[in-house]
Order: structure tokens, then C-alpha cells, then sequence
């Protein structure tokens, strides 16, 4: 699975906004976000620029930018976010809301948070 730089920071800019819509972003949940950077060979320097490239990004052109992606990337992503909602060992309803909605609005698979931890962890 390869992405792009500009994807990999509208992915991070989801994570980000998956893990805090419960008020809190656990140390679960960034360290999730950081070492699946790492696992697609992003350095330390630039897992910083990408994090505030994702910051930058407006959500409307992250969604933007992950509805472009192709079937693949799109369960991909659908599985990273739900590992990010079950990183922290709560799986809190507020982060499934916002789970649905960006699923919805990108056309993400549908997809347990089991189906996509399953998914994820395999590839």
C-alpha cells in the first residue's frame, strides 16, 4: 500500500479528528497515528511535518483527498481509523459517529471496528 504525502497528512488530519471528538486524545491514539507513519517508512523528522501538514489541511480537502483514493486505499483507511477508535481500549460512541460520517462522506467501506482492526492488522 503506498500513499502519498499529501494523503498520508488528510489520513492523519481524520485520525487526529476521529480520537478527539471524545475531548481527549489519548497517548493510545497518538502513538498509533505515529508508528502507522513509521510502518510506511515516514522518518521522525517527517512525521512532524506531516502531522502539521495535517493540521494545515482544511477537513473539507482531507475528505476530498481521501474520496479520491481507489477501493484499496479507501479499506485501508476505513481500518486505520478504526484501529485509532479502539487504540486507547475504549470504543466511545462519539468516535463512531465520526467514524460513520467520514466513512460516508469519502464512500469508505462499511466495516466493523473488528472487521477493521482484522483488516488492518493483516496488511
Amino acid at each position: 500500500m503506498q500513499f502519498s504525502g499529501l494523503e498520508l497528512s488528510a489520513i492523519v488530519k481524520l485520525a487526529v479528528a476521529i480520537a478527539a471528538s471524545d475531548g481527549n486524545v489519548a497517548e493510545q491514539e497518538k502513538a498509533a497515528i505515529s508508528l502507522e507513519l513509521l510502518k510506511f517508512g515516514v522518518d521522525e523528522n517527517s512525521v512532524n511535518t506531516l502531522v502539521l501538514g495535517a493540521q494545515a489541511i482544511e477537513y473539507k480537502d482531507a475528505l476530498t483527498i481521501v474520496t479520491l483514493m481507489n477501493d484499496t486505499q479507501k479499506k485501508y483507511v476505513a481500518a486505520f481509523l478504526a484501529v485509532i477508535i479502539a487504540a486507547d481500549g475504549e470504543i466511545l460512541e462519539a468516535e463512531v459517529r465520526v467514524w460513520s460520517l467520514i466513512s460516508v462522506l469519502c464512500g469508505l467501506p462499511n466495516m466493523t471496528i473488528g472487521e477493521g482492526i482484522q483488516f488492518w492488522a493483516n496488511h
